[in-house]
């Protein structure tokens, strides 16, 4: 189960250099879908996609237990990269000034949708690099206290949830953080999900992962779970507002509607994780059955070999005392010919 929590880990990794990658042939060459996903939304800035590409980078080199001192150069290097980056940007806003590091690398535009100042990441994006730059230095340096970097990761998984999900609810506070300036793109968004992923599984059984990963059973329902309470919800969600929006049904109706509905899945969702409990319970109990009938089985076999032994020790002990008993009268006796008799006599004696 390890093997596969760092396996998932290390594909958050090439998830994300993937995604800055395209993100970056998209700028090069510009190619409008690859940098906004959908015409007329928000663009990952080409900084954000590059800080992207460091992130898999380093999430990589984490999953190794030594590195090297050229892997340890690339991982300071990615990481500084991406702290200063963001640090900088953060510093723009705050102190409303331009240290010309927007367009570093290429030009950006402000014809771009919800793009305040070109080529600067949104103020919420900044804020998860630098989250996420400092869980990578306390992940290097294995601080004994993994619960803070965790809290950290679980916090930057909470923003980017926030965040696409205002995409998908058109709640734009969501992915906004501030109203006057650049919005966090929805590739983005879903790119912060991926980079927590593959913080939080690095360490492999530790943290909130544990409870995924506890043994086969309650990790698999717990991942049941989650995965049905999330996928039914945001849907759910989605389609309340989609009906309130075009009038498929009044506020009241929708409202009962949704709650009625959340409340039959949930209780489908127990019941379907019960009846699979009950399945494997009624397995485990027919494996201990046939343990305690082997069990059975093997004691009545030890039985009957203790009462082999005892039979076999109780014949062989006169013919043994008979040996003895010759041995010490041969021993003791200084003639010859009575020592050749008895001798002779004892072997008339097994013959016959």
């Amino acid at each position: 189960m390890q093997y596969r929590i760092k396996l998932l880990s290390k594909i958050s990794s090439i998830i994300l250099v993937a995604i800055g990658t395209l993100v970056i042939v998209g700028w090069l060459f510009n190619i409008p879908v690859l940098k906004s996903v959908l015409p007329g939304i928000i663009s990952m800035k080409f900084d954000t996609a590059l800080c992207f590409i460091f992130s898999g980078i380093v999430i990589w080199l984490l999953n190794n237990e030594n590195l090297s001192f050229t892997q340890k150069v690339i991982f300071f290097f990615c990481s500084i990269f991406i702290v200063v980056m963001a640090a900088i940007q953060s510093c723009e806003y705050l102190f409303n000034r331009n240290l010309g590091i927007d367009e570093l690398f290429i030009k950006d535009d402000l014809i771009s949708a919800a793009t305040t100042y070109a080529g600067r990441m949104a103020p919420a994006t900044t804020l998860c690099f630098l989250l996420a730059g400092s869980v990578f230095f306390m992940l290097f340096f294995k601080l004994r206290n993994y619960k803070i970097a965790h809290t950290i990761v679980l916090f930057l998984f909470a923003l980017s949830v926030f965040s696409f999900s205002g995409y998908l609810y058109g709640v734009e506070v969501f992915y906004g953080l501030l109203f006057y300036t650049t919005k966090m793109a929805i590739h983005t968004s879903f790119s912060f999900i991926i980079l927590s992923i593959g913080l939080l599984t690095i360490q492999g059984n530790k943290g909130v992962i544990t409870y995924f990963t506890y043994n086969d059973t309650i990790g698999k329902i717990v991942a049941r779970l989650v995965i049905m309470i999330v996928v039914f919800e945001f849907f759910l969600g989605w389609l309340h507002l989609q009906g309130e929006k075009y009038e498929w049904f009044g506020a009241s109706f929708g409202t009962s509607l949704f709650i009625l509905t959340n409340i039959f899945i949930l209780i489908g969702i127990v019941l379907w994780n019960a009846r699979r409990l009950i399945r494997e319970d009624k397995i485990r109990n027919i494996a201990e059955q046939k343990m305690k009938e082997q069990a059975l089985i093997l004691g009545e076999k030890n039985m009957q070999l203790n009462d082999f032994s005892n039979i076999v020790c109780h014949n062989l002990r006169g013919p043994l005392s008979s040996i003895s008993m010759l041995m010490d009268y041969l021993e003791i006796s200084e003639d010859e010919d009575e020592k050749k008799e008895m001798l002779n006599s004892s072997s008339k004696c097994n013959v016959m």
